[in-house]
């Protein structure tokens, strides 16, 4: 003891060489840990001891309280045990200590009056929403498969509705957008935080404690089918060609949020699919691509829509609605290389030089000489 005192070079190194030992060998650590917990446990003044060490080194190091409280959430999150331990536990302290429950009190009234007063600051309203919104809307509710932000969500846990409503949470609870990762994953994976776990939001988790199925529910026949790649690939131009019903409607600007609104009713305008699809030239090329204007009436001049449209997707999702839509069942896609409108023009421009060639025959009928100035004059070329 003398040593361990006064050399402090010894005292290191006994130190290092107990840590080292702590580390390895897991029968000597846990004899430490249960000697400890047994003087914590019968010594009054070790347990004070050690109590005001760990209140200083809390109030002192920034880092240490940190940690703390993140070790604490994530106990309190994931352990249900612990968090209705906890629970208990101030609720207890609330209503058994007059002096606790003041200070609660006193503590909830001055959090409520500086939010009120910081709400009046752009700065801070901005910062919190910033806050809230950070991660996006990328949480899923396992009920009723919507998307939120994270502060719309709770850890789902199916053992709080074992007593209330059993039944009808496994129902309802579904895990079609769990995710778990493998080994196609790529690290590190950017659904954990997300898609992890199990996520409810507070509407439908308040009816479920109640015992109630929420009304939107998947399984009130809510369920949203998954895209169909031959549809998924369409961009909008694409959607817009194949559309029975094509929506005209005012938009206007919201005066906050910006965001648009609708003004006034909405009309539905029939398309022609048929005609549509057989305008279209046949194309059995990937990435055949074709310049397509949408206009609200073709007299126009200007356009509502111009991009770029690949014939080849076109087809296949005009033949997968035809096998699953009734409405589809009589579309027709167009087989030749040459569409009616081009047939149309080379019709046009045939007519127009068989008439120029008519016409000049005639005149050089009738004037040899000016009828061969007019040839030469357009170029042909004579001899």
């Amino acid at each position: 003891m003398v040593k361990y005192r006064d050399s402090v070079e010894y005292r290191e190194s006994f130190k290092a060489k107990r840590l080292v030992r702590y580390r390895d060998s897991v029968e000597h650590r846990e004899s430490v840990k249960a000697k400890k917990l047994v003087r914590y446990r019968d010594s009054i003044e070790h347990r004070e001891s050690v109590k005001a060490k760990r209140l200083v080194r809390y109030r002192d190091s920034i880092e240490h309280r940190e940690s703390v409280k993140a070790k604490r959430l994530v106990r309190y999150r994931d352990s249900i045990e612990h968090k209705e331990k906890v629970i208990e536990s101030i609720m207890s302290k609330y209503h058994g200590s007059v002096e606790y429950k003041e200070r609660v009190i006193s503590s909830v009234r001055l959090g409520r009056k500086q939010k009120v007063e910081k709400a009046k600051d752009f700065g801070f309203v901005r910062e919190q929403f910033l806050e809230k919104v950070r991660d996006g809307p990328d949480f899923v509710c396992c009920v009723c498969h919507r998307l939120f932000f994270r502060y719309q969500v709770v850890v789902c846990e199916r053992e709080a509705y074992r007593e209330s409503s059993a039944a009808v949470a496994d129902r309802c609870i579904g895990q079609q957008y769990l995710h778990r990762c493998s080994g196609e994953c790529v690290a590190p994976c950017s659904l954990v935080s997300s898609r992890g776990n199990l996520w409810i939001c507070y509407t439908c988790d308040r009816k479920l404690r109640s015992g109630e199925m929420p009304a939107e529910c998947w399984v009130n026949n809510l369920e949203l089918d998954p895209i169909p790649a031959e549809l998924g690939s369409l961009n909008s131009l694409e959607q817009h060609l194949i559309a029975l019903h094509i929506p005209f409607m005012k938009m206007l600007a919201l005066p906050k949020g910006g965001q648009n609104g609708v003004h006034g009713p909405v009309t539905c305008v029939p398309a022609n699919i048929v005609q549509t699809a057989n305008v279209l030239p046949r194309s059995n090329m990937e990435g055949s691509l074709l310049q397509v204007k949408l206009k609200r009436k073709l007299t126009y001049k200007g356009h509502y829509e111009y991009q770029f449209v690949d014939t080849l997707r076109v087809r296949q999702a005009l033949e997968y609605l035809k096998r699953i839509n009734i409405h589809y069942r009589d579309i027709e896609f167009n087989e030749d290389w040459v569409n009616e409108f081009v047939r149309e023009e080379d019709r046009e421009r045939e007519e127009a030089e068989s008439g120029s060639e008519d016409e000049a025959q005639e005149s050089s009928d009738q004037h040899p000489e000016t009828g061969r100035q007019i040839a030469d004059g357009r170029g042909f070329g004579v001899g």
